[in-house]
């Protein structure tokens, strides 16, 4: 199983770095991470290729483009991808060594083509954990009452999945995660 890592960023270099460590330092590691800065280079430019490297096995290609939104940044982004399954991660978030690892082993028992984790979330004056497990019942109805899925970075999904339900709207000034996750739900995709 390939996983492509999409992290969109945009003027946050410090919080970039701790990000792809993150995804580097995973005990399975990914087929490759993308990573998109977005309204960086001038309005006339649609996108500029910036670098493509290797860290610690891992191929990162870093692209840059004119068009502001991590939504923007997130659909190019699984455009480049070429692996099975995209894993996102937004650049103010870090994985859990084993997430890739713990996500791979739950797809190929399911045989699902959308997985989500915990999330463990930390602040200067505290820190929780937060897990919504899967509902029971229609997922689709579920969904539709309640964002149980949480942040992208949580999220695995197929490629496949994620193109055949039109992506992320690219439209949408927020919770452009719930609106995706509605439209994968409602068609069956982790069902």
């Amino acid at each position: 199983m390939k996983f492509s890592v999409v992290i969109p960023t945009y003027g946050r270099s410090e919080f970039r770095e701790l990000a792809i460590q993150s995804v580097v330092s995973q005990t399975l590691k990914p087929f490759e991470i993308i990573v998109v800065e977005n309204g960086v280079i001038d309005a006339g430019e649609e996108l500029v290729a910036s670098e493509s490297f290797i860290r610690d096995g891992v191929e990162i290609k870093c692209f840059k483009t004119s068009r502001a939104g991590a939504n923007l940044a997130r659909h190019f982004g699984v455009l480049q991808a070429s692996g099975e399954f995209i894993a996102f991660l937004d650049d103010d978030d870090l994985w859990d060594p084993r997430k890739l690892q713990i996500q791979s082993k739950a797809i190929r028992e399911s045989g699902s083509q959308f997985c989500y984790t915990a999330k463990k979330i930390f602040n200067k004056n505290y820190s929780y954990y937060s897990f919504d497990a899967l509902p029971e019942g229609d997922l689709a109805l579920e969904i539709a009452k309640r964002n149980f899925v949480g942040t992208f970075s949580s999220v695995v999904v197929s490629r496949e999945a994620y193109l055949n339900s039109g992506g992320c709207d690219l439209e949408l000034p927020c919770f452009q995660d719930y609106e995706l996750y509605l439209r994968l739900l409602c068609s069956g995709t982790a069902c």
